[in-house]
């Protein structure tokens, strides 16, 4: 009887097994045989380049809160120095850019293509430092190994930097590489793949090159500074705006900034232009005329205004309609169109600029600041006349020049680049020095920092719950908005 019952078992077990066999078969129909399963290194590079734009512009929509050169409409916690987690970037940064740039590091050593694996660590090494930069000390070194390891201990700034600057200098190394290059994996090549820079390995180069001068130069109030250093990365970097890392965008794939416009179009007004930066624009702060750049910057003809703009308030919900600047699509960096800035040859100039005044050569500091200067206008696309005219107003000589003459321009190029936070912070706010003149804190600002600037973001709840005892270690408790990062202490 048990004989029976398991040959019958085993008579029902095949028939099972026939069946499913059967079912396998027939839903194997409707796969593609030449369906790719492994990303291929162009689709791969691609989706990087496009994560470390969108990275981009994360990061530059909360740092510009805090340097004034934009305002929440209602009074934002964020403008206020209330606590700011930035979970959206978080996630963009570990579970898509730097996770997608491990794969494409991995494929492109796997097929010896150097160029590939060169850029994927440039990009690496450009927005792990600029997570730092907000953050402070991150997971990196035990980050990105699965189900090994759920609570990654968080690598201190220090060690980050020194692992950004050798992704750049391994990435500069392998985009000089001649015996393979870009095209090599295709047949009909066209480089419309790179986004950002259509396959072109010298303009990586230059970007790397422009990013290490950027890193370094955060260190100027330390005794690792090396001034050297940073005038060589730049003398390799861009050598006109012409070359700037800028993404473009189209009818399809619309600027995230046009965005915002199409927000507030709508009724759900986000953010606008503060009222600070408009000061600057205007004249008001260093007692000038008009700069040129303001009606290309902002829309000044939706306005009655007399010749009177102002920006928001930072940390106010009040406005006024009358004379209150808004973003529009006619604003340069608001179009459907607009670039994406991610580094620009104007900033390699500030910089250069700032070197050379702290080491008191004002003949070179001039030229490096006019450069910059020029540069940024002419891409704006102000009039030479225009450019001249400014020029002669703000009385700036290669015998008078100042730290503040520099900063001052640096702030108005570098609106809607997240860099400007790094700069503010370094010149602590303009609080014991003589840049950016007559900044305040916001309205209605945390009380619970007892009068300080904000200095950097805290941790997303979700790394808190995952991984509490390294956040809260590397946290500082309640008042971490104002615990320094390693560079700004």
């Amino acid at each position: 009887m048990k004989k029976i019952l398991i040959n019958k078992s085993i008579a029902v077990m095949l028939i099972l097994l026939g069946i499913l066999s059967s079912c396998e078969s027939f839903l194997d129909v409707n796969e593609h045989p030449n369906k790719q399963t492994i990303p291929s290194l162009t689709t791969l590079t691609t989706s990087c380049i496009e994560r470390a734009t969108n990275m981009n512009y994360l990061l530059t929509y909360y740092a510009n809160r805090y340097t004034q050169h934009t305002s929440s409409v209602s009074g934002s916690s964020t403008d206020q120095f209330y606590e700011n987690r930035m979970s959206t970037a978080w996630s963009n940064l570990y579970i898509g850019l730097l996770s997608d740039l491990n794969e494409l590091k991995i494929l492109a050593t796997e097929k010896k293509a150097s160029h590939f694996l060169g850029l994927a660590q440039v990009l690496n090494a450009a927005y792990l430092g600029a997570a730092s930069d907000f953050w402070g000390d991150i997971p990196y070194s035990e980050s990105f190994k699965g189900n090994e390891n759920f609570t990654p201990a968080f690598d201190t700034q220090t060690e980050i930097y020194e692992e950004v600057y050798r992704l750049l200098e391994t990435g500069i190394e392998n985009l000089k590489k001649t015996e393979t290059n870009f095209s090599f994996i295709e047949e009909n090549f066209d480089g419309s793949f790179d986004i950002l820079y259509q396959a072109n390995n010298e303009a990586w180069i230059k970007m790397a090159y422009a990013f290490k001068a950027r890193f370094l130069n955060h260190w100027s109030k330390t005794s690792s500074f090396d001034a050297e250093e940073v005038k060589t990365a730049i003398e390799n970097s861009f050598s006109s705006y012409t070359e700037d890392a800028d993404i473009f965008y189209n009818d399809v794939d619309r600027s995230p900034y046009y965005g915002i416009i199409l927000d507030n179009n709508t009724g759900n007004l986000s953010i606008t232009f503060a009222d600070y930066f408009i000061q600057i624009l205007n004249g008001n702060i260093y007692d000038k005329e008009i700069d040129p750049r303001l009606a290309i910057i902002a829309d000044t003809t939706v306005l009655e205004h007399n010749g009177v703009f102002t920006g928001h308030q930072s940390g106010s919900g009040d406005s006024n309609p009358e004379t209150d600047l808004f973003f529009t699509d006619n604003c340069w960096h608001f179009g459907q169109l607009a670039a994406n800035q991610m580094m620009t040859y104007s900033e390699m100039q500030f910089i250069l600029a700032e070197v050379e005044i702290n080491n008191g050569n004002k003949t070179n500091a001039f030229m490096a600041y006019e450069r910059a200067l020029r540069a940024n206008m002419q891409k704006l696309g102000v009039d030479d006349v225009d450019i001249e005219a400014y020029i002669v107003d703000t009385e700036v000589t290669d015998a008078n020049i100042t730290i503040e003459n520099v900063m001052k321009e640096k702030y108005i190029a570098m609106f809607l680049q997240y860099e400007a936070w790094n700069d503010i912070r370094r010149y602590d706010y303009g609080v014991g020095n003589e840049t950016y003149k007559n900044f305040e804190l916001p309205v209605d600002v945390n009380p619970e920092l007892n009068g300080e600037f904000i200095r950097r973001v805290l941790y997303p709840m979700s790394e808190k719950q995952r991984n509490g005892e390294n956040v809260t270690a590397a946290e500082g408790g309640n008042y971490g908005l104002i615990k320094r990062v390693t560079w700004d202490e």
